[in-house]
């Protein structure tokens, strides 16, 4: 099960580089930290339910990594969390240094800890409000999963720097920290531990009260004091299932429970839940969900898509490079490779540059 979750977990995480590489490379699959997460789709949503309009930034490979996500949630919980995130992968590495080398790591007090952990919803609602409010990705300017794979930038914020290196910091002195206190993804995601069809119960018959799995638990859940481990900030990596010495013995005192009430699903329980997951994910690569635009149509500004880029659309409307800076006040060393949906921190939005052009056509 452990090398299970390491082959998992790397795989996302250099896949998430790869993109990321590519991105800076200005290849054709080259993405960055918006397009591979599900939290853009999600805002997208609530916008459109809201206000009745999209956001800008996002795009189908949102949509498709929301259902892959949508898909995992309501089987088994979280398990998004523990397996898949990239960003949640790095903390964990860090933290294991941590671990190591920190005399003081896990001491926050649990009554600082329990305040803290309530800040992710405070983050999520901010979040979706105010991208409904001004249709765009609000929490780019501060996401450190974004800025870090997009760093050397020039449209990363001093604040997402910042919040970057305080979460690795901060991962170094506790368990996943920002997973714990700031992610408004795993504010949603845990959510659904509560009623998945998949669930790890304990049972208290056969409990010796030996704590392992308190111990063993990287977000600090007391797990031997619950007949079901159901509490939001699980991220279903298992930890305590494999630290059960009774388990060993094959009594069971913990286990992943199914729709049918059987127990002890907990070697199935990944291997299906990455499948649940990668079929999603596979047939939107294969439809071209995570492609730009094959065919770049001129005519009019109407063809302006999301994934052109600055210099696309200097050079091929009638509006000259230095003019569009200076309109939009962008540095004259702004990235003109950049995609209109990238500039969505600045106001600046796909209607906004079509009716620009439009104007001007009209002079």
């Amino acid at each position: 099960m452990k090398v299970l979750k390491r082959i998992s977990q790397l795989f996302f995480l250099i896949w998430a580089v790869v993109l990321s590489v590519g991105k800076k490379l200005n290849l054709p699959w080259g993405e960055n930290g918006h397009g591979i997460c599900p939290m853009g789709g999600i805002e997208t949503i609530h916008t459109y339910l809201t206000t009745g309009k999209f956001v800008k930034e996002t795009g189908s490979n949102n949509v498709v990594m929301l259902g892959a996500l949508l898909i995992t949630l309501i089987a088994g919980g979280a398990f998004f969390c523990g397996w898949i995130c990239p960003w949640g992968t790095l903390q964990e590495f860090v933290s294991k240094a941590g671990k190591r080398f920190n005399r003081f790591f896990g001491k926050i007090p649990a009554n600082i800890d329990k305040i803290l952990r309530s800040t992710r919803y405070v983050v999520l609602a901010l979040v979706l409000v105010q991208t409904a409010n001004f249709f765009k990705l609000v929490f780019e300017g501060y996401d450190p999963f974004y800025t870090l794979t997009v760093i050397g930038g020039s449209d990363v914020s001093l604040a997402g720097y910042l919040v970057l290196i305080a979460a690795l910091l901060l991962s170094l002195f506790e368990e996943r920290a920002f997973c714990k206190y700031g992610c408004p993804l795993g504010a949603i995601n845990g959510i659904f531990n509560r009623f998945s069809f998949f669930k790890i119960k304990r049972n208290e018959s056969l409990c010796i009260g030996c704590k392992k799995c308190d111990r063993a638990c990287p977000m600090s859940i007391k797990v031997s004091e619950v007949s079901a481990v159901d509490n939001t900030s699980c991220n279903r990596c298992l930890e305590c299932v494999k630290s059960c010495p009774i388990n060993s013995t094959e009594k069971n005192v913990l286990n992943i429970v199914g729709p049918d009430k059987s127990a002890d699903k907990s070697k199935i329980f990944p291997k299906a839940m990455m499948t649940f997951f990668m079929i999603p994910l596979i047939a939107g690569i294969l439809l071209g969900g995570f492609e730009e635009e094959k065919i770049r149509n001129f005519a009019s500004p109407d063809d302006i898509r999301g994934s052109y880029s600055i210099v696309e659309i200097t050079e091929n409307y009638d509006i000259r490079k230095d003019e569009f800076y200076h309109i939009y006040g962008l540095k004259s060393n702004y990235n003109a490779e950049l995609k209109v949906k990238e500039l969505g921190n600045m106001g600046i939005t796909i209607d906004n540059i079509r009716n620009l052009i439009l104007n001007l056509d009209k002079k």
